[in-house]
C-alpha cells in the first residue's frame, strides 16, 4: 500500500497522480464493508487485490527512476518504505496486544500470540497459510488476519528491488519480459494451486506476484494516448464487475481476478487527463485514498474485538458507530503517525528510524512467542486456572507411541477426544500409546474427512497405521474414543446423515466391525461414548464453551443442561447396541460417569467438567479413567 506522495515538505513527488489516491479510495470503502458484514458486498475483498496492483505500480516506478539517476539506492529505498508502514503498525499491534489481554480466553490468546509474531517478522500470511481459512475462520478470533496482505507486500518490497536491478543491468526490454514471465508463472500457479491448497494460493507470494507484476508492467509500457478516456471508463467498470461478481465462493485468486486486477491496469495506463481521472481526484476520494492504510490497519481490530464481546451480529448501530472510527483513527494515524515520520518531523535520521522500526518488531515478536508459548499470560487465566478447564490433551502429540517392543498397557485410538484421556490413562495405567489425528474418524472404509479435503489420507490411513502396531505389540486394552456424532464419508461419497439413519448406520457399524476384528483376540477392547457436551440448544453462546461465553457481554451462560438432551446420546445407544454384541468389547457411556440421573453439570464444585463446548478437562478424565479400569479388567462376558 505504497503511498505515492513524497517524503520531504508537502510537494508532491515527481509525476504525483491524485486519481491514484481516488483509486485507493475505491478499494478501501468495499473492503471495510466486507469485513463489517454490510449486505451486497460479500466480493469487496477484492480491495486488495487492487491495492496490489497499485503497490507494484509505484514501486515500480519508484525504482526506474532511481535507476535512471543512476542506480537503485537500496537504503533510501527501504527507508523510504519502512517509514510507510512500520510506524502506523507498531501502534496497532500495542493496542491489539493490550486488547487481547483484556479479553481472550488462555486457548484463543495463545493464537493470537502467534500470529503477533509471525506478523512482527513479516510473515503473517505465511502463518495463515499454514493454519486457517479466510472465510471460515471466525472473524472474532482473528484480530491480526488482515496483515496478511502486509506480509505479501513486505516479501515482495524484499525480492524485487534486487531482481530488477540485475533484470535492468542488460536493458529495460529484458525487464519489462521477465516481468511479463512473472505474471504469467505466477497467475497460472495461481490457477493449479487454488484448487489444491486455496489457503496457499491466497495468502502466499508466489501466488499473488502476478497482481504486483500487473503493476509492474504498467509503469514499464507506455500510457495510453488513444481512447485513454474510453479505457479509464472500461477500467471503472471491470472493477464494478469484479466487486459484484466476486464473493467468498469465489476460488481467489482466480479468472474472474482479471476483472479488478484488469480494471485497475487500465485506470493506471489511462493517465491523468481523463474524466475517470477527474472524478478519482476529487478531493473527498483523495482525502479517504490517502487515510487508507490507516484505515485498513484499523478496522479489523475494531471489528474482531467487537465481535469477540458481543454474541450473535453487531447491531447496526455499532457497525456503523467502527466504520467510522476505523476511518477516524485512519485518519488520527495520517495526521499523528505517517505523514509527520514520512515528512521527517519524527525520527528524522534514518539511523533512528531503523532503530525504533527493528526494537518494536522485536518486541512484538518476542511478546508474541511469550504469549504463544505461556509464558505471558491474558487477565482471566487466574480465573480460567481456578476452574481447572484447560484442554487435557494440550501439550500432547497426536501420535504417541513408547519406544521398544514391550508390552503396552494401553492404546488410545481416536481423535482429540482420545487425546483428552491420554495423560489421565497414562496417570493410571502407566506409559500406553496414543493414535489419533484431531477431527478425524477413521474406520476400515469409513472416515469424515470429505472427498475434496486437501489431504484425505492423513485421516484415512490412520485406522491403518492403529491395527498395524496393536497387531506387533503386546497390548493389555484397546480404548476407542471419538466425537462419534459426526457427518460420514466413505469412498463412494457421502453418506446420508447425522447419525442414527439406517444407511449410515449400517455402514458406520460395518467399519467399527471390520477394525474390531484386525484387533487380536487376547486384547480386551473398551468403546467410550460421546461425551454430554457443554453446549445446550436453549444457549447458543455456549457454542464453544462456558469459558468462551463468559466473554460476552449480552450472553448467559448456564452450568448445567439435562441428561436428555447431551449430544451424544443418539449414537452412543447405537455403540451400546454394537458392544453388546461382542463378548470382547464393553461400552462407556461417559454420562455415567460425568451426570446425574437428570443433568450433566458443566461447573461442578467450582470446577469445569469440560475445557470448551466438547472435550472434558482432567479431572473429569480422570473419572473416566477409573471407570474404563473397573470395566476393561472385568471378567469377559459369554
Amino acid at each position: 500500500m505504497e503511498g505515492n506522495r513524497g517524503t520531504t515538505g508537502t510537494m508532491p513527488a515527481p509525476g504525483y497522480r491524485p486519481e491514484i489516491d481516488g483509486l485507493r479510495a475505491v478499494a478501501i470503502v468495499p473492503v471495510v464493508l466486507f469485513h463489517a458484514g454490510v449486505p451486497g458486498f460479500g466480493g469487496g475483498f477484492v480491495g486488495v487485490d487492487v491495492f496490489f496492483v497499485i503497490s507494484g505500480y509505484l514501486i515500480t516506478g519508484i525504482l526506474t527512476r532511481d535507476m535512471a539517476d543512476g542506480g537503485i539506492r537500496f537504503a533510501h529505498f527501504y527507508e523510504r518504505r519502512a517509514r510507510r508502514i512500520v510506524p502506523a503498525l507498531l501502534a496497532v499491534l500495542a493496542v491489539c496486544a493490550v486488547a487481547a489481554w483484556s479479553v481472550m480466553t488462555a486457548e484463543d490468546y495463545r493464537h493470537f500470540g502467534r500470529s503477533l509474531g509471525a506478523t512482527a517478522l513479516f510473515a503473517p500470511n505465511v502463518w495463515y497459510a499454514l493454519r486457517s481459512n479466510y472465510f471460515n475462520t471466525p472473524a472474532s478470533a482473528q484480530p491480526l488476519l488482515h496483515t496478511w496482505s502486509l506480509g505479501v507486500e513486505e516479501q515482495f518490497y524484499l525480492l524485487f528491488p534486487l531482481m530488477l536491478a540485475l533484470c535492468w543491468r542488460f536493458n529495460r526490454r529484458f525487464a519489462l519480459g521477465v516481468i511479463v514471465a512473472l505474471l504469467a508463472a505466477s497467475f497460472a500457479g495461481a490457477l493449479w494451486l487454488v484448487g489444491r491448497h486455496p489457503e496457499w494460493a491466497f495468502f502466499l507470494l508466489p501466488t499473488r506476484l502476478w497482481e504486483l507484476m500487473a503493476g509492474a508492467l504498467c509503469a514499464l509500457v507506455p500510457p495510453l494516448v488513444t481512447r485513454a478516456s474510453a479505457a479509464a471508463w472500461l477500467g471503472l467498470a471491470l472493477l464494478a464487475a469484479g466487486f459484484s461478481v466476486i464473493d467468498r465462493h469465489t476460488l481467489d485468486p482466480g479468472p474472474l481476478m482479471l476483472l479488478p486486477v484488469g480494471g485497475t491496469m487500465l485506470v493506471l495506463l489511462s493517465g491523468r487527463s481523463n474524466a475517470v481521472a477527474r472524478v478519482l481526484g476529487i478531493p473527498p476520494l483523495v482525502g479517504l485514498g490517502l487515510i487508507s492504510y490507516g484505515t485498513y490497519l484499523w478496522h479489523v481490530p475494531l471489528l474482531a474485538f467487537a465481535r469477540y464481546v458481543w454474541f450473535g451480529p453487531l447491531p447496526a448501530l455499532a457497525i456503523v458507530t467502527l466504520i467510522v472510527t476505523s476511518a477516524l483513527l485512519g485518519w488520527l494515524s495520517y495526521r499523528l503517525i505517517e505523514r509527520p515520520i514520512r515528512r521527517r518531523e519524527l525520527l528524522k535520521g534514518r539511523r533512528a528510524l531503523f532503530g525504533f522500526s527493528v526494537a518494536g518488531l522485536a518486541l512484538f515478536a518476542a511478546l508474541g512467542t511469550a504469549i504463544a508459548t505461556e509464558r505471558l499470560r491474558p487477565r482471566e487465566a487466574a480465573f480460567e486456572r481456578s476452574l481447572g478447564g484447560r484442554f487435557a490433551g494440550d501439550d500432547i502429540d497426536q501420535v504417541v507411541i513408547p519406544p521398544g517392543s514391550g508390552a503396552l498397557p494401553f492404546v488410545l485410538y481416536g481423535d482429540s477426544h482420545a487425546r483428552q484421556y491420554y495423560r489421565a490413562f497414562s496417570e493410571r495405567f502407566g506409559d500406553g500409546a496414543l493414535v489419533s489425528g484431531d477431527a478425524c474418524l477413521s474406520l476400515p472404509g469409513i472416515s469424515d474427512i470429505p472427498l475434496d479435503d486437501p489431504d484425505p489420507a492423513r485421516c484415512r490411513t490412520l485406522i491403518d497405521r492403529f491395527t498395524k502396531m496393536a497387531d506387533h505389540r503386546p497390548v493389555r486394552v484397546v480404548v476407542f474414543a471419538h466425537i462419534w456424532d459426526r457427518m460420514l464419508w466413505d469412498t463412494a461419497g457421502t453418506l446420508d446423515g447425522d447419525l442414527p439413519s439406517e444407511g449410515a448406520r449400517s455402514r458406520f457399524e460395518a467399519g467399527l466391525e471390520q477394525a474390531i476384528a484386525r484387533i487380536p483376540d487376547d486384547i480386551r477392547i473398551v468403546i467410550i461414548g460421546h461425551v454430554p457436551g457443554a453446549r445446550p440448544g436453549s444457549a447458543p453462546a455456549m457454542k464453544d464453551g462456558w469459558l468462551r461465553c463468559q466473554t460476552y457481554l449480552n450472553a448467559a451462560c448456564p452450568t448445567e443442561i439435562e441428561r436428555a438432551d447431551g449430544e451424544g446420546n443418539a449414537v452412543n445407544r447405537v455403540l451400546a447396541e454394537f458392544a453388546a454384541r461382542h463378548p470382547r468389547v464393553v461400552f462407556l457411556d461417559p454420562a455415567d460417569v460425568l451426570c446425574g440421573p437428570q443433568v450433566c453439570p458443566i461447573v461442578a464444585h467450582g470446577k469445569l467438567v469440560y475445557s470448551d463446548e466438547t472435550h472434558v478437562a482432567l479431572s473429569p478424565g480422570r473419572r473416566i479413567a477409573a471407570r474404563v479400569a473397573s470395566l476393561a479388567f472385568a471378567p469377559p462376558r459369554p
